[in-house]
Formats: structure tokens, sequence, C-alpha cells
């Protein structure tokens, strides 16, 4: 008896030590204002559960943090600002203060509502801070300076290359960095409807980091952008919107190929001796490296209508790289060895005879015809091969299988999954194949839908399909798996003498093989549309994207294809695109560049940590 009241005098009191500490708990535990508002955001759609995720660590980390006694000025100061109107423009304060990265450069601009200020992010301030600091300049410019005469190595045999003023310098081949400057189009208003509204954005980045394998996020710097609908055309006495650019970016990358700080503006105005510009002008840019503008690079409507490039669809001049034609004797449908185009090859002292272009960006040195870059992106990919690949899936629906079109693509789309699967395709093609019109157009030939990187890691999977399906005793099946065959090896080459596997340019036998095996598949095609052209049938229709592809296999040797194709470019288009939204709400078109320049040197200023 004894025993059981000392057990129940025991319980009481450890139920009662429990009691305190849960009350003790309670005291001291409350609902997370951070997390009210993450929930909130997240309820109201905007801000997504991988974001809000994102913060809830972050700021547990920072509790952790506190608990050690560490505080945080910078969240106390960012807190502190009062709200009202100018709420964004103090947060722009702070963070300008920040970071020692360039400001961007207030730039009188036209638009076609009158003048307004636009700010641009100068390619040559950009390049001199990147070199101010060895993590940034490896992680964004040259990851490494051993391999930078190898790049030079491969290069220097290039058609561009011929007396090219960059061969004067002593010690070109370890202190010149190659660069490309991109341009294109993305959707920014009503993506998706009739009156959508794009922007039209440029960035630049080193060739060598690309080559290299360097992230897409360190390597691409934006420049500036436009709402394409403001573009103002330039007059007799007055500059274009363009004309503007133009001219701020042939002197911010004379600067660079000089490697010197400018002694004027970008008008020839020479900066006052006092002030920061007129101190430093004349100095060394970055630490005597110099870069040089190697490549213009961007899709083919980008290329015609702002830098005045001859227009694919033009059908005597379609090529800024040869005198090829539609018809004749240099049609670009005649790939034979030695053919007729193949003949006509410009020159860096011809070029100018052919076509010429306002542009002032072909006034830096160097610059020709051979500064245009065909990238595979768009013009194999994202066009030769989206017409072959159409043709191929409308005979595999239509002709080689028994079922309904709709059934028969079923089946396609299960041979192609379960290949990809099991070869271990780097990447896989996303786009659900469950609709005919994913290939097939209410009018015109079959075109294929899909990205450009599900389209080329297409090759394998569908070789094989066409090989499980095709009518054996069909010549023109034949001609079809001989073309698929080919578009493999040409793949598989071309990873093979890749910059990541130590390779700038395809070196021969290897170089050779790569432009017959091109010219092979050009004729083959060429061949499958003039056979069903005669019977009136819409199938593998061939445009001058076909010939541009050879242009940039013809080149291989000296510049392997991913040097310039426009994956991280384009990617990073969407990184833009977001950006530009960020800065709609209230803001006239001239203010959201505006405010998009000032919110990407932030976003800089964080990954660069200066």
């Amino acid at each position: 008896m004894e025993a059981e009241l000392h057990r129940a005098g025991k319980k009481r009191k450890l139920q009662g030590i429990q009691q305190r500490l849960a009350h003790a708990e309670a005291s001291t535990t409350a609902n997370s204002a951070v997390h009210a508002l993450l929930m909130t955001l997240l309820a109201k759609g905007i801000m997504s559960g991988v974001l809000a995720h994102e913060f809830a660590r972050a700021a547990q980390e920072d509790l952790r943090r506190a608990r050690e006694g560490i505080v945080y000025p910078d969240l106390e100061k960012l807190a502190n600002l009062a709200q009202g109107r100018n709420l964004l423009r103090s947060v722009f304060a702070q963070l300008r203060k920040s970071t020692s990265l360039p400001e961007p450069t207030k730039i009188p601009m036209p638009y076609t509502d009158g003048w307004q200020d636009t700010f641009i992010l100068l390619p040559h301030e950009w390049f001199a801070a990147m070199a101010e600091d060895e993590y940034n300049w490896r992680r964004t410019i040259c990851p490494n300076e051993d391999r930078l005469s190898d790049f030079w190595d491969s290069w220097q045999n290039h058609p561009g290359m011929v007396r090219h003023p960059m061969k004067g310098i002593s010690n070109w081949k370890t202190k010149v960095l190659p660069i490309s400057l991109h341009g294109d189009e993305v959707p920014v208003m009503g993506v998706g409807k009739i009156w959508c509204r794009s922007v039209l954005a440029f960035t630049w980045m080193s060739m060598l980091a690309n080559g290299l394998g360097s992230q897409m996020s360190d390597i691409v710097f934006y420049i500036w952008g436009i709402f394409s609908k403001f573009v103002a055309p330039a007059s007799a006495n007055t500059l274009g919107s363009m004309e503007t650019l133009w001219r701020v970016l042939r002197w911010s990358f004379q600067s660079m190929f000089e490697g010197k700080w400018p002694t004027r503006d970008w008008r020839g105005l020479p900066y006052d001796k006092a002030s920061k510009e007129g101190q430093r002008g004349g100095t060394p840019l970055a630490r005597g490296f110099r870069a040089v503008l190697l490549q213009l690079c961007g899709d083919l409507d980008y290329l015609s209508t702002w830098l005045n490039v001859p227009a694919s669809t033009n059908r005597s001049k379609p090529c800024a790289q040869c005198r090829a034609t539609f018809h004749g004797i240099n049609t670009w449908l005649d790939n034979r060895e030695n053919s007729g185009w193949q003949r006509t090859l410009l020159s860096v002292s011809s070029w100018n005879s052919h076509w010429t272009s306002p542009c002032d960006i072909f006034q830096l040195p160097g610059m020709s015809c051979w500064s245009i870059a065909y990238d595979l992106m768009h013009n194999l990919y994202l066009g030769w091969l989206q017409h072959f690949y159409g043709s191929v899936f409308y005979l595999l629906t239509h002709e080689c299988l028994l079922d309904t079109p709709l059934k028969n693509l079923q089946q396609v789309e299960a041979f192609i999954k379960n290949t990809q699967s099991q070869d271990g395709s780097r990447q896989r093609y996303r786009q659900k194949l469950s609709k005919l019109s994913m290939f097939v157009k209410k009018k015109g030939f079959p075109k294929l839908k899909g990205r450009a990187s599900d389209v080329r890691g297409l090759d394998l999977a569908l070789w094989l399909c066409w090989k499980n399906f095709m009518h054996e005793d069909s010549v023109q099946h034949q001609t079809i798996e001989t073309f698929l065959r080919l578009n493999v090896e040409l793949g598989n080459l071309l990873n093979d003498h890749s910059p990541r596997e130590g390779h700038f340019g395809i070196s021969n036998p290897y170089a050779e093989e790569a432009i017959q095996t091109g010219c092979q598949m050009a004729q083959l095609h060429i061949m499958l549309m003039e056979h069903f052209a005669e019977y009136d049938v819409q199938l593998f229709n061939c445009t001058s994207k076909m010939h541009f592809v050879l242009h940039t296999l013809k080149l291989a040797q000296h510049c392997h294809p991913s040097l310039t194709w426009c994956f991280k470019n384009e990617s990073n288009m969407r990184i833009i695109q977001q950006l530009w939204k960020s800065c709609l709400s209230g803001n006239k078109h001239y203010n959201v560049a505006k405010v998009a320049a000032l919110k990407y040197r932030h976003l800089q200023a964080i990954r660069c940590k200066l």
C-alpha cells in the first residue's frame, strides 16, 4: 500500500513537471509572421511552393545564426524603410550602395513617342569589373587562361581572320578574349495573344567561357531592351533607336578591343578631365586583357531585321557568306561536291560588294560577313530537322502502320519514349505526342513541334523507330533511313569533338567528314522532296536553313558549332522575360527598360559577391 502511494506521488510530480514545461513552451511559441506572409502569397498565386520553401529555409538559417549572436543590418535597413509611393526607389537606393558593380549609363534614346533617357549596361565597364576580382573573372569571362591560346590556335585560320587587326597585337593569343553579341525578341505582354508585345533584348558573353561549359547564369550579360513597337526609325538628320544602340555598342566594344578606358563618350565628346571618366581615360581597362567582338548571334529574323543581313527568304540573295541563289547555277539546292554556290564563298575583302549594312557594329575591327553566326540551334534543330522529322512522323502514322493515324501515333510515341529511357538520352522529347497537330499543319508541309533541345535529342530514337516500322522494299523509305542514320552519325561526331572534350574546332579528317555528311543529308532531303512533289504530295519541305547548316559545318574545323549556337542565350531570354514582366506595373515602356537594368545589376551583385 505504501509503495503504491509512493508511485502515485511520483506520477503526480512528473505530470506537474510536464505541465509546467508545456506552459513554458507555450509561452515561447507563436505563429510566424514570415510563415503567414508566405502562405498568403502562395494562396494568392503570387509565389510558387518551391519559392515559398526557399524563403522558409533562408529564414530558418537566419534564426539559427541569430541564436549564435549574429545580426543582420542589411535586413534591418530594408525592413525599416518607410512604406509609400517611393518605397521601390528607396530599395534601389539601398541596393545601389551595396555593390561596386558598374551602374547603368544614362543614354538619350529616341522612341516612336518621343525622346527619353534609358539605361544601358555597357559591356566594357562590366568586362573591367569582372577583371578586378579573380573569382568573377574565372567564373564569367576566362575560366582557364591556359586554354585561351588553344581557342585562337583553332580559330586563326577562320576565313574571318584574314588580315584581322587583332593579329597585330603581340600577345593576342594570350590576352584577347573572344566574345559574341546576341539579340532576340521575347514576348512579355499578352503572351500567346494576337496583341502580344515583345521586347528586343541584347546580351553578350565570353565564347571561351561558353566553350568550356560555364553556366548560363554566369556568363550571359544583359545590355538593354526595348519594346519592338517603340523602336524609332532613323531619319535624315536623326538617329533611330537601333542606330543609337549600335553606336553606343560600337564605342564600348572598341574600348574592349583597345584594352583602355575611353577618353571620349559614345558621341565622340571628350570627358571632363576632372570627372571620374576623364581621370581613368586612357588607362588599362582589364589588367592588360582585351576582348574582340567575334560573332553576332541570333535567329534569321533578328539578323535580317535589325542587322540588315540578307533575308533568308530572298531567292536571289539569301545568304550573307556566299552568292547562293534559289535557282540557277549557284542554287543552294545543289549540294554535290564543289557545286556552284560552294565556289562563290565571300571573303573579308569582297563581302561588301555582295551586301552592305548600315549597322555601326560592322565598323568594328575585323567585322565582316564571317562575323555572322548561322547557329545550329535555329537552323538545324528549329529548322531543317523540324521539317524532315515532321514528314517522317506523317509517313509513320499515315503509311507505315496499319491502324488509324492517331492510334499509330500512340504506338510511335511509346516506341520513342521507351527507346530514350533505355539509351540514356541526355535530352528526351518532352512533348506529348497525343495529337496529330504536333506535326500536321492545316496548310503546308508537316513540321514537328518542340523545343530545340527536344528535337536535338530525338535523332537516335527516331532512327530506330523508322527502322522498325519502315517498308524495306520502298526506295524512299530506304533513303529516309539513310538520312536518319547520317543524322545520328553527325550528332555523335559533334559530341565527340566538342569543346568540353578539348576541341574548339573539329580537326581533320573529322571536319571533312562532318561537311560531307551534311551535304549527303541535304541531297537525300532534296531527292525526297522532288519525288513527292511529282505526285503533288507536300512532304519533306526544304528551306534555306539547310543551306546555313552547311555553312556552319564548313566552318567547324575552326569553330565548333557549339561555340556559337544560341541554347544558353535563349535560356537567358526566359530570365529577361521574367525580369521585364516584373517591371511592368505602373511604368511607361521606357521606364520599364530603366528598372530592368537596375534590377539586373542588383541580381549580378548577388551572384558576383561584390
